[in-house]
């Protein structure tokens, strides 16, 4: 993934508080990504803050602020599929598997020339992306161009409905339905 900036004027911002809870939260999450590979230390003079918000499960997600950034950066034209395109295709079929990617947005490489546009600032410090990150105003764009390449055969056959990180997968028969989970 590549950023454009529309102005080269760099995105800093001191790290929101956190309660003392709150930080140990972050510390945990920010030493998985880097475990993963996911993102690095950073000396970039971008620093986007970061908050955390629940998840469903009550579990907490870190979240970076990417808003400053986004206002800088220049749109990628890629159609996202139409929901109610995707509506009228499902009375066709009786089988439904549903697959959320979790994490497909961090199998997707950050080119080496924007890496230092996705840092982020935390209270205990400075990292960035190596990995296409949720927040950037083009990540769903380009997980979904990237998704339907991969996928194209199966939703050109007319079984496999996307929309950006989440795949459904039809049948009419069971049978059918296992088939196609496999492919």
């Amino acid at each position: 993934m590549h950023i454009n900036l529309t102005k080269n004027t760099p995105v800093a911002y001191r790290p929101y508080k956190l309660s003392h809870q709150e930080k140990l939260i972050v510390r945990d999450i920010v030493r998985d990504l880097l475990e993963k590979g996911i993102i690095r230390e950073s000396n970039s003079e971008y620093a986007s803050p970061i908050i955390l918000v629940k998840k469903k499960d009550g579990s907490d997600r870190m979240c970076v602020d990417y808003r400053a950034l986004n206002k800088l950066t220049s749109r990628e034209r890629y159609p996202l599929p139409l929901i109610d395109d995707h509506i009228d295709r499902l009375g066709h079929f009786k089988f439904f598997s549903s697959l959320d990617m979790a994490t497909g947005f961090h199998q997707i490489p950050i080119d080496e020339t924007s890496i230092h546009k996705t840092a982020f600032v935390t209270p205990e410090g400075h990292y960035e992306y190596l990995r296409m990150p949720y927040g950037l105003t083009n990540s769903p764009i380009v997980y979904q161009r990237i998704i339907n390449k991969t996928l194209r055969s199966h939703i050109e056959a007319g079984y496999v409905l996307v929309y950006v990180d989440d795949v459904l997968i039809m049948s009419n028969t069971v049978e059918k339905e296992r088939k196609k989970e496999r492919k």
